[in-house]
């Protein structure tokens, strides 16, 4: 990095390490449309130690207008594997915002991204924002293989078997609307 560079990156880490309303973050929203170098250096913020300063910048992230979910889908797989990875509820949410603002095709199908789906969407201890991301998100990824449908179906039936929070309960009828007839969930 050169010295311009790093002062930038300072300077946007100070920014990013106070806490800030909804307006501020837009404003920082806007300085950063169409701009991808800053936009980068706001990505690369998430690996903060100072963990405000990471947070704010997965903030700002989500509230980027979708005309800039052309430059998410660049990072695909690194926002994938943080989401797997992510220990943190809030942040694991803002994550998985993200990735749902990515388009997924018959070829972008991530193993370990569904598994991770399957497997925070039946845990009640999960945030409801998670859980129903997560059913969401699990649509997306098995809409084009019946075969993968049909294991949504299984997780979807198990899953109403235990009263729901209504945001889950919504995504899970929600995705239901999109299963063949014929199956009963």
């Amino acid at each position: 990095m050169t010295a311009v560079e790093t002062a930038c990156a300072d300077y946007w880490a100070a920014r990013l390490a106070h806490s800030h309303g909804a307006a501020e973050i837009e404003a920082l929203c806007a300085e950063c449309t169409g701009n991808e170098g800053l936009m980068n250096m706001v990505y690369q913020l998430m690996d903060s130690d100072d963990s405000r300063t990471a947070t704010n910048a997965l903030w700002l992230l989500n509230h980027l207008p979708k005309s800039e979910d052309v430059w998410l889908e660049t990072h695909r797989a690194d926002l994938i594997a943080r989401t797997v990875a992510e220990e943190v509820s809030g942040r694991r949410r803002m994550l998985l915002c993200l990735v749902s603002r990515l388009p997924f095709g018959a070829d972008d199908v991530r193993i370990d991204l569904l598994n991770f789906c399957f497997d925070h969407a039946l845990q009640p201890r999960e945030t409801a924002a998670c859980r129903a991301l997560c059913v969401k998100l699990a649509y997306e990824l098995c809409r084009h293989y019946p075969e993968l449908l049909r294991e949504l179906h299984i997780t979807l039936r198990e899953m109403m078997l235990d009263p729901l929070p209504p945001s889950v309960a919504s995504a899970v009828m929600s995705v239901k609307r999109h299963l063949p007839k014929t199956w009963k969930v």
